[in-house]
Order: C-alpha cells, then sequence, then structure tokens
C-alpha cells in the first residue's frame, strides 16, 4: 500500500493519483545510488540535471524547479531558506525501504510545495529489516573521484513484535567530480551572462582538479511500540567547490604576475549543512476498524553555513580575489498533524484532519567584500 497519495494507506489501484513506487529491491536491483537516479526513472521527473555550475544536482518536475515536495517518513524536509531538499548523499539509500512518487499537483492535501508532485522517502522499520548488516563500497572517475562509502544497520522485534527498532549510520566521501567550463569568466556581474556590466573572460575551457573531500554522515532509527512510532533522522556534509555559481574557476590565478607571497592558498567555495528531523506518531482505528486517527508531531533542524562563498578568482583587479559568506546559525520548525477517517453508509468514505506549524530562524547573516581592504 501507498500512503502520501490520500495520507492513508491504500492500494496503489484504489489511490486517487499516479503513484510510482520503488522499493528496496528495485533501488539495489538496478544500482541507484541517490534519489536523484531514482527519480531519472519517472516520467515527468527530471532527477540529474546540474545547477550553478556543478554546485549540485536539482530535481526537476515537468522541467520546473522547486515545485516537488520532500517527505521523509511523512514529515516535509523542504527547507523554507531554499525552498528546496537535496536529494544527494544527505538522504542513504541504504536506509530507505521504498520510495513512493505522486505524479501531478497535491496540494489539497500537503499545501503549496506540492505543486507538481510529492516524493516520500519511508525508512526501514525492525519488522522489515531484521538483523545487522554491512555494506562497504568505493570508486573512482571522472564524475566522483576517489570515493569510498560505508553503511551498518541492525533491525529486529521483541516482544512478540509488539516492539521493534531500526538503526541505521552511513558514511561517504569523495573528492568530487571533475568539471568543466567552456569559457573562464574573470570579473563581471552575476549571474552569468549578463548585459548589464562589463564582463572580463578568457575564452578558453579548463577542467578543474578536486580541491579537498567531500564529507556525507546520516543516522537513521525507528522504533516502534504498539500504536506509537518514534523516528529520527540525522545527517551532516562538508563540501568543496572549485567553481562559483557564475562560472569562474576559482582554483586558477588570473594575474599577470602571480605573487605566492599574497594569497597563495587556493579560494574555494566550502559549504556546511545539518538537517536533522525527530518525529512521534500515533496511529489506529477504532469501531471495528470504521474510524481511524493519527496524530504526529515533528521537529527539523537545519544549519547552513557557507563559509566562504567563492565567487571571483584572483585577477589584477582583484589581486587576492572576491568572496561572499551566507551563515544561518539555525532553523527550526516544530507542527502537528492530525488526520481522520470514518467510513460512512453506502460504501463513503470521509477524511478531514488539519496542521499547524512553525518556523523560527536565526537572522541571516550575509557578507561581500574584498579581501584588499
Amino acid at each position: 500500500g501507498v500512503e502520501a497519495a490520500a495520507k492513508k494507506r491504500t492500494t496503489v489501484q484504489q489511490a486517487p493519483a499516479i503513484i510510482t513506487v520503488i522499493t528496496h529491491e528495485d533501488i539495489r536491483n538496478r544500482g541507484f545510488r541517490t534519489l536523484n537516479d531514482v527519480l531519472r526513472t519517472i516520467p515527468g521527473f527530471e532527477g540529474d540535471r546540474w545547477q550553478y555550475n556543478g554546485w549540485y544536482k536539482e530535481s526537476l518536475t515537468r522541467g520546473i524547479p522547486r515545485t516537488v515536495l520532500v517527505l521523509l517518513d511523512g514529515v516535509n524536509v523542504v527547507d523554507p531558506m531554499q525552498n528546496a531538499a537535496a536529494l544527494d548523499r544527505r538522504i542513504p539509500l541504504n536506509s530507505v525501504k521504498r520510495v513512493e512518487i505522486t505524479s501531478g499537483p497535491g496540494g489539497v492535501l500537503w499545501g503549496s510545495n506540492a505543486l507538481l508532485g510529492v516524493i516520500n522517502v519511508i525508512t526501514f522499520d525492525g519488522a522489515s529489516q531484521r538483523g545487522g548488516k554491512i555494506n562497504l563500497g568505493g570508486g573512482d572517475g571522472s564524475g566522483a573521484r576517489g570515493t569510498a562509502k560505508v553503511n551498518a544497520s541492525y533491525g529486529n522485534t521483541f516482544l512478540n513484535e509488539w516492539l521493534d527498532v531500526y538503526l541505521s549510520a552511513s558514511y561517504y566521501t569523495s573528492k568530487g567530480p571533475e568539471l568543466r567550463v567552456g569559457t573562464q569568466n574573470v570579473l563581471g556581474p552575476l549571474p552569468q551572462p549578463a548585459a548589464d556590466g562589463t564582463t572580463i573572460m578568457i575564452p578558453q575551457p579548463f577542467q578543474t582538479n578536486p580541491y579537498d573531500r567531500d564529507h556525507y554522515l546520516n543516522v537513521t532509527g525507528n522504533m516502534r511500540m504498539g500504536p506509537v512510532r518514534l523516528g529520527l533522522s540525522s545527517s551532516w556534509d562538508r563540501e568543496f567547490r572549485e567553481i562559483s555559481s557564475g562560472g569562474e574557476v576559482l582554483t586558477q590565478d588570473y594575474r599577470s604576475n602571480p605573487d605566492e607571497s599574497i594569497g597563495a592558498e587556493k579560494l574555494v567555495s566550502k559549504q556546511q549543512r545539518h538537517m536533522h528531523t525527530l518525529q512521534i506518531k500515533y496511529a489506529n482505528r477504532f469501531a471495528q476498524e470504521q474510524f481511524g486517527a493519527s496524530a504526529m508531531a515533528h521537529a527539523t533542524y537545519w544549519k547552513f553555513d557557507d563559509d566562504p562563498l567563492g565567487v571571483f578568482p584572483r585577477s589584477n583587479l582583484l589581486p587576492r580575489g572576491a568572496t561572499t559568506s551566507l551563515v544561518v546559525d539555525h532553523v527550526l520548525r516544530t507542527g502537528l498533524n492530525l488526520d481522520f477517517d470514518a467510513y460512512l453508509p453506502a460504501n463513503h468514505h470521509i477524511l478531514f484532519g488539519g496542521e499547524v506549524f512553525s518556523d523560527l530562524s536565526s537572522p541571516t547573516r550575509l557578507t561581500s567584500f574584498d579581501p584588499r581592504s
């Protein structure tokens, strides 16, 4: 059965939408590595579009970005700062039981984020993943240099299946992809191409060399006690980028007479992100299965740290380059969902409920400067 299409568990045939279900067996058999890879196979979705000159891969729905709602075990994980959810290594597929993709508008049930679709990522529990597992892997290629990953998980049931527990930890590291630009931008207004200012560029291609290792760590856990379920997911990541969002090669030095005593260290963009979710859910049926009630309290915490966020490389106009920084110490979303359904005479079925939530964030610290000053 699927859950996101009608906010209740129903069959694919009865769901009032086009539903695609990708199971863990599908993920393993077809070699998917990220959720973006999964979306590449869904009609109407595009999960491998590089954005901002290779900064990250965006998932588009019918050619439009940021119009799909992403749920992690029923919790909205689209961050309110960028209106986006990363579907890369931050959510490891080793802990994913199945992915339900709803094609088409879902705003009636889920709000304005679900304009063109809903992606519900459901993680394992102790009943569906029993015993201990360890997965190791690695590889090397121009798309991801020097990669290595490890996943360890354990799940089981106790007390005649009244209690089940699942815990998974995943770590992935890579030196990132080799990126190539057709023209090397040195200075000019962003974003490129721009007609409202002078642009200086070198009409020659350039291929980057990975600067440093990227790191991704995730811990996922689920515990069910009868009708009560407790779930958590915590992810930390650190990424380095050699190309700015405008296409400038940050590791290149364009000064005619570079002085190694000034700014010898390579200019590079660095990003550190956190996302932590916690939920507690009660779901049960009463009156001989004719009435159902579900209540879920949840909290999600994000942290953003892009410091430095490289914009322009070193040149005669900017001997030490120019950088920006974007720092948000915390964004906290808390909410409560209440959903009910009842079977009525004459084969009628009614669903009703509501949701309240609050987003609290620290002030955004955005700075831009020329190191010459």
